[in-house]
């Protein structure tokens, strides 16, 4: 799992600055403003102080956030407060990260899920949804879609939901919360967020 975060993330940089593909998801304006503390108080519980941190270095002192992050901030960008929220989750691989096509590793939602939640979940729905599919369909931007929805179905019987960033990427920016944190997430913040059957 390390060496995946650790090979990824150049791409994942890559996305903030390159993110338009032929059939892309319309883009939203993500600099509409919200309690940019409540929703990543919700999305990161464990990680309360930190993402005070990271928010106040941001809000104080930009030169020096841009030094001690200069990955995440080139040429001194400003950042919407979805784009620090995005930041700060892949700093602490607390977000999921699938390219539009799909995961290339089998498990690799599966396995990111149950690394975050801590809890025994019964994948039946989403692995007989990949075992209903020839593996060459599995990566054509469209099984990704339903294979998403089929876990989010799995983890309502757990008490969490599968959320997505809308960073309007070409690219799916995710992580699962406990059902009451995606409800107030939507209150917060509506249009900087997405459910599994809203992609």
């Amino acid at each position: 799992m390390l060496l995946y975060y650790v090979i990824s993330f150049p791409f994942k940089i890559a996305y903030i600055i390159i993110s338009d593909r032929k059939g892309s998801k319309k883009k939203t304006d993500t600099s509409a403003g919200f309690d940019i503390t409540k929703v990543g108080h919700l999305l990161f519980p464990d990680l309360h102080k930190d993402f005070d941190a990271f928010l106040k270095l941001y809000t104080t002192d930009k030169t020096e956030f841009g030094k001690k992050y200069k990955e995440i901030q080139p040429d001194s960008a400003e950042l919407s407060p979805l784009e620090l929220i995005q930041s700060f989750g892949d700093i602490n691989q607390k977000l999921g990260f699938i390219d539009w096509k799909g995961q290339e590793d089998e498990f690799e939602i599966q396995d990111f899920i149950q690394e975050q939640i801590r809890q025994d979940i019964s994948w039946t729905k989403s692995n007989n949804l990949k075992q209903s599919v020839a593996q060459d369909k599995q990566r054509n931007g469209k099984f990704i879609v339903k294979y998403f929805q089929a876990i989010d179905t799995e983890l309502r019987l757990i008490n969490f939901r599968l959320l997505f960033l809308n960073m309007g990427w070409d690219a799916y920016v995710f992580l699962p919360v406990t059902s009451q944190a995606f409800d107030k997430i939507f209150q917060l913040a509506p249009n900087q967020f997405e459910n599994a059957n809203e992609l």
